[in-house]
């Protein structure tokens, strides 16, 4: 009955503040932004907000709910909800944070949301999306709808990878972003609900979750092949498993693994496996053409292009695995493996 109770009063709580931001829409005289921030009070972590200009914009701070039955149980699940508001016209940055407040660490994950305050007091998040990354980590996206919201990666520095979006058409819009790293997904996952109207497109919810296994990345991109012919993430629909192996025409150990590559290509097509190689280097073609004609590859190779930045682990060869939608189901890794050891991944990834 506790459990019961617990959930209604969560989903009481996320239906307040989908409506006070939903509404806010449809005419209300002031439209905020919502936060709901995964946490686990017991431990001593906690959100904190601050307002870089409180006299443009302020965070109401609207509770806890936690999603055990047991409160008291260390580490439970929670959720801290945040409200930003209006104050007066004009600019402001708000920064969260995720820390135990006697610590002199760094927080576990800081992020921050530049807002802009009109004169009817409605709060917009800034087009323009930043999120924390450490060296040798990258996020990568799917969307809910795809249609509404155009999403670019636009790169950034070592403190911050820059998402901007642009609106296609007036609608609603759900974008899940995930890090990622050598060693696969890190656990962290925000979610941001977007309403597009005319040019303009509004963050009105923000959710983080540190459960990993929510996110399932797909490959979102527009490449072409060796021969010129355009591609898109279509080319993985239809296949159970992809093997996307990014290679380079100098590296001996990627030439080395590619007859197993193409044994797999063959010897599995009939179980829906398909294998794709991509490269980076510029001005290689004759060099890629070469090999290609020595090893006898016949499976489809594509040239890189920076949306497949966030699969990347600074090595060649590295491999992705990912199904007919494009999810990851394995990786990345690096290295090249024998036909044998191919085989058993293939095998137990069917």
């Amino acid at each position: 009955m506790k459990r019961f109770l617990s959930l209604i009063l969560s989903a009481l709580l996320m239906l307040s503040l989908a409506t006070a931001a939903w509404g806010d829409w449809e005419g209300e005289p002031q439209r905020c932004i919502d936060l709901s921030l995964e946490c686990s009070p017991s431990t001593g972590y906690s959100w904190t907000a601050s307002s870089g200009d409180e006299a443009v914009a302020f965070i109401q701070e609207l509770g806890i709910t936690t999603q055990e039955e047991d409160i008291h149980l260390v580490g439970a699940p929670a959720t801290a909800a945040f409200r930003i508001c209006g104050e007066a016209a004009g600019t402001a940055e708000i920064t969260f944070a995720y820390a135990r407040s006697w610590e002199d660490e760094a927080p576990v994950i800081s992020f921050t949301v530049p807002v802009t305050v009109d004169e009817g007091l409605n709060v917009t998040a800034s087009s323009k999306i930043a999120l924390p990354r450490e060296k040798g980590t990258g996020w990568s996206f799917e969307m809910a709808d795809g249609s509404i919201l155009e999403v670019t990666d636009q790169g950034g520095d070592e403190g911050d990878q820059i998402f901007s979006l642009k609106p296609l058409k007036n609608g609603f819009e759900e974008i899940t972003f995930a890090c990622f790293s050598l060693e696969g997904q890190i656990p962290g996952v925000f979610t941001y609900r977007v309403m597009t109207e005319g040019e303009t497109a509004a963050i009105y919810e923000i959710e983080y979750t540190s459960a990993q296994e929510t996110f399932s990345p797909a490959f979102r991109f527009t490449t072409t092949d060796f021969e010129g012919n355009e591609v898109t993430e279509g080319i993985f629909a239809g296949h159970s498993l992809t093997i996307l192996n990014f290679w380079e025409p100098w590296c001996g150990s990627c030439v080395t693994g590619m007859p197993f590559l193409q044994q797999i290509s063959q010897e599995y097509a009939d179980k829906g496996v398909q294998v794709i190689g991509v490269f980076a280097t510029p001005n290689a073609d004759e060099d890629v053409k070469a090999v290609l004609e020595k090893v006898g590859v016949t499976y489809p190779i594509l040239r890189y292009v920076r949306e497949f930045g966030p699969m990347q682990t600074g090595y060649v060869p590295t491999t992705v695995i990912v199904d007919g939608t494009g999810a990851i189901v394995h990786g990345p890794f690096v290295g090249g493996m024998n036909y044998a050891s191919w085989c058993a991944l293939v095998e137990d990834l069917l």
